[in-house]
């Protein structure tokens, strides 16, 4: 019925096949099942023809797609909550457990089951051709046709908990969640007004900005970060560990009200986990700390960047309050942070080699170390680090 060469990059294709299933399986509820590669915020879906990339799917597109599959008939969540007509969408890829993702989806599902992390690779022979258990969620459905929307949420996150169990526990430091997702809606409120916060904060004192920077930075870069990419990091964990700081809370005590509020939002958000992680609270954020990144608009890539992000409903959200709110607040949070002096080590693995490299926030390397080459130590490093 459908011929060939598809695009699932677009979101006319994501439309055509919801419109397709509403009209020939008719059904109270639909569960939307996606499966890929996965960015986070940046896209999935990636789709090639004759060899080439025709695009990824990025946040507003997948919105755009699943609003006209439904009919465009968006119900949202009232105070007394209506079901909606697609009750869940299931991420099968990587690092699509994030605020930006859920946000996205905010009016048009009411549970997202998701990884944090890495996904396992179906080809990989390690994981027995692992991908979410689809055959076990099957069995489920056909078992109790009629159980809550919670419970066959969290009926996905059990199933990839023993996938990885009839593994042998080979599934690593992988995450299931189970996502509320109409619950980010007072999770994003509060976050808009945490970003808010740090400016004021780092902004209100110009002696003090340097100090203040530093201290808001060193939070976040303790913060729990995933190790398929390192500026997609925990949320809880990160306002938890500004609710925590004992300077922030003597300086900025409406700055640590915001991030407990947070912390507080998990519990309607995040409905299960499941971690193979030491710590994982359930959803990412966008914590990209690099000035390399997010240089000034209109220089390299950072344009790309820029308008890629505030184009997410969740990166284009203004700070709060009137009358001049911050526009695209987190992401100009994040630039306000990224001009902090730093270094950066990063240890990667080649065949059987390691190479340390060690880079400054500007992204400029200050020097690597590989134990099948040696040590080498850059002109700036020499000249500006004592004993270098």
């Amino acid at each position: 019925d459908w011929g060939k060469n598809l695009d699932f990059s677009d979101a006319v294709t994501v439309e055509s096949v919801i419109a397709w299933t509403k009209e020939l399986y008719l059904a109270s509820k639909y569960v939307l099942m996606l499966e890929d590669h996965g960015l986070g915020w940046e896209g999935s879906c990636e789709d090639y023809h004759n060899g080439q990339s025709t695009g990824t799917l990025r946040l507003p597109e997948l919105k755009e797609g699943i609003t006209e599959g439904l009919g465009g008939a968006v119900g949202g969540v009232s105070a007394t909550p209506t079901p909606l007509e697609l009750s869940h969408v299931n991420f099968d890829m990587c690092m699509s457990s994030m605020v930006e993702v859920a946000y996205e989806l905010r009016d048009l599902t009411e549970y997202m089951v998701s990884t944090g992390e890495r996904s396992p690779n179906p080809g990989h022979p390690q994981f027995a051709g692992a991908g979410a258990p689809y055959f076990e969620i099957l069995k489920r459905l056909v078992a109790d046709p009629f159980q809550s929307d919670l419970a066959l949420a969290g009926g996905m996150v059990d199933d990839y908990q023993a996938m990885n169990a009839a593994v042998g526990g080979q599934l690593g430091g992988l995450t299931r969640e189970a996502i509320h997702v109409p619950a980010t809606k007072d999770l994003a409120d509060s976050l808009r007004t945490v970003a808010q916060e740090i400016i004021a904060y780092v902004s209100a004192n110009p002696a003090l900005s340097t100090t203040r920077r530093q201290l808001v930075w060193s939070r976040a870069i303790e913060t729990v970060a995933m190790t398929g990419r390192s500026s997609y990091r925990d949320v809880f964990d990160f306002a938890k560990r500004l609710e925590d700081d004992t300077t922030l809370k003597s300086e900025a005590p409406s700055l640590t009200a915001a991030a407990h509020a947070v912390v507080e939002s998990k519990a309607s958000a995040v409905k299960k986990v499941w971690s193979a992680k030491p710590v994982w609270n359930g959803l990412n954020v966008w914590l990209e700390l690099s000035s390399r990144t997010l240089k000034e608009p209109g220089t390299g890539n950072a344009t790309t960047i820029a308008t890629r992000y505030t184009n997410t409903d969740f990166g284009g959200l203004a700070g709060p309050g009137a009358p001049n709110p911050t526009p695209a607040v987190w992401y100009e949070m994040l630039r306000t942070l990224a001009g902090t002096p730093g270094l950066w080590l990063s240890l990667t693995s080649q065949s059987s080699s390691l190479e340390l490299e060690v880079t400054d926030s500007q992204g400029r390397r200050i020097g690597r170390a590989s134990d099948a080459d040696g040590a080498e130590c850059t002109q700036r490093c020499a000249t500006e680090i004592p004993g270098s």
